[in-house]
């Protein structure tokens, strides 16, 4: 079984191969453009390799719908982008233009401001994809502001963006727009602004929904949020698959709904030491009628600092909808001792709604108890391994059997991080059930392994 570490993305999902080879069959036929640090501007159309053009900028003025922006090794200018527009910007070319190899052909692409600045408040219809570039920001790496009846969809992949001054991504829509937004096999990080510097920040105003597909991404070490996303008068819809959140400040995601409502389905990914000061460390969702799906995913060493009503080290359901968490493992979380007449849950806490339980693991987090309910939520507990559990505010946890309270007895990799795995002798082992399970774990490794299927995330391989 292989772990996952801090500087990388995990490994490519079906998803993300599958998102590469539509983008490759749907730009056979397109025209590329060629963009170098030793090319020039001056009455050129960019479609000769062997006479590049030399700014980004330039290039996406020559380009039109379907064409390939190549960008050879080196340091390049972002540039802004505020019409109709359907075009690839690849880098890690060689100087020749013959081979992409985004590791040994470094393609940078930087600003003091935006490095690419979307915007547009009409009807047009941007189709955008930036695939294996560097982005060292200034204000922000990403810069989307959609309204009136514009349809966006935008694709980072292959890519690192950092060091931004205030958010690595951020996108606002109102109106009309219609938005679907994915990052695959990238890293964002390091944003800089205390509490504020968000490494994806989304304010969705519009009547359409919106799509976020977070794919094998690494979301690391932001001084604000990992993720952000704030559904004010439609739907959104939260899609993570094997990514890892680690050591962001103040919280890993937080999705919040006002008028509207999130659907969060989170799969085979890790939240490694995310803190926040309130609420939750690692994931927060709030606001009525959302649905959440974890599956297969890990919780360690997560934090909350300072005690208030209601917070959670790991996991804090703060929504009157439902949650459904399978094959999870929730471990070494970290809250305050609560306050007189608080409620709080080191691992999973539940303010509203309904949470369904099924082969998860949840013990050993710190100072606050491992599961706690308030407020009339409904906790129903199927084949998991709990510690201490506090129910408050005519809350229910509903044993539908085969529940266990003993320690799992886990390997600990969070500090590289890595998932934590299930060492031989664990009582979690082959002690849960395989109805609705998945049928690997969060590695790929085959449920069931042995005579029957583990709890939590790990799968255990003799």
């Amino acid at each position: 079984m292989r772990a996952v570490r801090a500087t990388v993305p995990t490994g490519p999902t079906a998803a993300f191969m599958l998102l590469m080879l539509t983008l490759g069959m749907g730009r056979a036929q397109a025209a590329d453009r060629f963009v170098s640090p030793a090319g020039a501007d001056a009455a050129n159309d960019c479609l000769s390799s062997t006479s590049p053009c030399r700014s980004v900028e330039h290039a996406l003025g020559q380009a039109v719908g379907g064409d390939t922006v190549k960008l050879a090794a080196g340091d390049f200018e972002g540039a802004p982008i505020a019409a109709s527009t359907n075009l690839v910007i690849s880098g890690g070319w060689s100087t020749d233009f013959a081979a992409q190899d985004i590791a040994a052909n470094e393609t940078v692409v930087r600003s003091t401001g935006q490095t690419f600045a979307i915007s547009a408040v009409n009807s047009e219809t941007i189709n955008l994809t930036l695939d294996g570039l560097i982005m060292p920001t200034g204000t922000h790496g990403i810069s989307v502001y959609v309204g009136g009846t514009v349809v966006l969809n935008l694709t980072v992949m292959r890519s690192t963006i950092r060091r931004s001054r205030t958010n690595a991504i951020a996108i606002e829509a109102v109106g009309d727009s219609s938005v679907t937004v994915t990052v695959a096999n990238s890293t964002v990080g390091q944003a800089a602004a205390p509490s504020s510097g968000t490494a994806i920040t989304i304010y969705h105003f519009s009547s359409n929904p919106i799509t976020v597909n977070l794919l094998d991404s690494m979301i690391e070490r932001n001084r604000g949020a990992g993720v952000s996303l704030g559904a004010l008068t439609s739907q959104a819809h939260i899609n993570v698959v094997g990514c890892t959140f680690f050591r962001n400040h103040s919280v890993g995601l937080l999705t919040f709904a006002q008028a509207g409502h999130v659907d969060l389905e989170i799969e085979s990914s890790l939240f490694v030491r995310n803190k926040s000061r309130y609420d939750s460390g690692a994931v927060r969702v709030s606001g009525d009628n959302s649905v959440v799906a974890i599956t297969n995913s890990t919780f360690v060493r997560n934090a909350t600092r300072i005690a208030t009503e209601y917070q959670s080290g790991a996991l804090m359901i703060d929504s009157a909808g439902s949650v459904d968490v399978v094959n999870s493992t929730f471990w070494r979380n970290r809250a305050p001792l609560p306050r007189s007449g608080a409620t709080s849950s080191a691992g999973v806490g539940v303010r509203f709604g309904t949470v369904a339980l099924r082969n998860s693991i949840v013990w050993g987090n710190r100072y606050g108890v491992d599961l706690a309910g308030t407020n009339g939520a409904v906790i129903n507990a199927d084949h998991d391994d709990i510690g201490v559990s506090a129910l408050t505010g005519s809350s229910t946890l509903n044993d539908l059997g085969g529940n266990i309270s003993t320690d799992p007895v886990l390997d600990d990799a969070s500090r590289d991080p890595g998932g934590l795995h299930l060492t031989e002798g664990s009582p979690c082992i082959d002690s849960g059930t395989c109805t609705g399970a998945p049928t690997t774990d969060f590695e790929g490794d085959p449920r069931p392994t042995g005579t029957g299927c583990d709890m939590g995330a790990d799968e255990f391989v003799p």
